[in-house]
């Protein structure tokens, strides 16, 4: 692909995590070695997101826009910036259910729909909150992890 300074429209990128599932909670491993990956207790998983634009980046960011009451300030809550990166961004997973089948995440238009949505919020936090860290040096600070077009 050659520079254009255009971001295609298909453009992805892939965020992966380890999670140790040997305890009564799947654990986050930060900086897994190549022999804990190799460990039948540490379990990959991946999500794969849009690369947005700058059109998309705006419409995200107003979208988590808040006024705090007290100051009348106009703030980015969090939560809400976390909840438009997934409903406009995320487009795969690895995630399975119970029987094994991999979770479909449907979309309507250029988002998930509300079904998907929540069946992604139901999520181990920790595990979601991991995603966004390595989602957010990609979007914010340029790292080239995993890009794919």
């Amino acid at each position: 692909m050659s520079y254009t300074g255009f971001v295609p429209e298909d453009d992805t990128v892939k965020t992966t995590i380890y999670v140790d599932i040997s305890k009564k909670r799947p654990v986050v491993v930060l900086e897994p070695t190549e022999e804990d990956k190799k460990k039948p207790n540490i379990k990959e998983e991946f999500m794969v997101w849009r690369y947005w634009d700058y059109g998309l980046q705006c419409k995200i960011n107003k979208e988590a826009r808040v006024t705090n009451v007290a100051t009348q300030q106009v703030e980015v809550d969090i939560e809400k910036l976390h909840e438009a990166k997934l409903r406009y961004l995320l487009k795969d997973w690895s995630f399975k259910d119970d029987t094994g089948n991999k979770v479909a995440l449907k979309r309507s238009g250029e988002k998930l729909t509300d079904d998907a949505f929540k069946k992604v919020t139901r999520m181990e936090p920790m595990m979601l909150l991991a995603f966004f860290e390595k989602l957010d040096r990609i979007l914010y600070l340029g790292e080239d992890e995993e890009k794919k077009s």
